[in-house]
């Protein structure tokens, strides 16, 4: 292990992965092809939320943060639970490595600290240990922080070999990991009790959110997120390029 533990305000790295465990065991099996919800959030809860990355604005005159549903509505586009970004905004990858004019590409595999900070700041309402909660956060992003890949503490394994490594502590630190290079959202969080689980598929430019519906209708309705009802077996949105296999 390097001899820098990570120090991310709140956050303690931890050497027994078994309180993570339970996670890749209620994940869906990958088979080639789209991946489904399914294989990113666990099975079993009543409800599941789409939270959508918003895409930010390439010049002045337009707004800091593209919502998905403003763009739909300048294309005159359903909004539709399994709707990819590039479609949304004709973005034809063979073409150009950047989306048409006036949007960038949401963040891939991260929330940005806005959508971020709003979950921290509404999820611990939604379970009875605000105060204990582990952290996921692949090991494939090579910050100076984290032990090496192949080194340091076992991992927890996500779908297609998305090795993580596993922190604790409350809700609300959420939005501590960041590095000299970047700032980063957790790869999947949950509390102690499992109330609900957050995945941010490091290829996706969305994540998805699974609880009570009452839970997903109280994230829905923060100004700050937007969220689409979606279902396990619905195909999550990743980048436009090729997924993994």
């Amino acid at each position: 292990m390097n001899s820098q533990v990570p120090a991310f305000p709140g956050m303690e790295l931890v050497t027994d992965v078994s309180p993570a465990l339970w996670l890749p065991g209620r994940l869906w099996r990958h088979h080639r092809g789209r991946v489904r919800v399914g294989e990113c959030v666990p099975g079993g809860y009543p409800a599941y939320g789409r939270l959508l990355h918003p895409a930010a604005s390439t010049g002045p005159g337009g707004p800091e943060r593209w919502r998905w549903a403003d763009i739909a509505a300048k294309r005159n586009y359903h909004l539709g639970p399994e709707l990819r970004f590039n479609d949304l905004v004709g973005w034809d990858v063979s073409a150009t490595a950047d989306p048409p004019p006036p949007y960038h590409a949401p963040d891939q595999g991260s929330l940005d600290e806005t959508s971020c900070r709003a979950l921290a700041e509404i999820l611990p309402a939604l379970t009875t240990r605000p105060d204990l909660c582990w952290f996921c956060l692949w090991d494939g992003y090579g910050w100076p922080e984290l032990p090496a890949a192949g080194a340091g503490p076992p991992r927890v394994t996500l779908r297609c070999s998305i090795d993580c490594l596993l922190f604790k502590g409350p809700v609300s630190a959420a939005c501590n990991l960041r590095s000299r290079l970047w700032f980063q959202s957790p790869t999947a969080w949950w509390p102690d009790d499992r109330a609900w689980c957050v995945t941010t598929d490091v290829d996706s430019f969305s994540t998805y959110i699974a609880g009570t519906r009452e839970g997903i209708g109280a994230l829905a309705s923060d100004p700050r997120l937007e969220i689409l009802p979606t279902q396990v077996g619905h195909e999550v949105d990743p980048s436009p390029y090729p997924p993994r296999q």
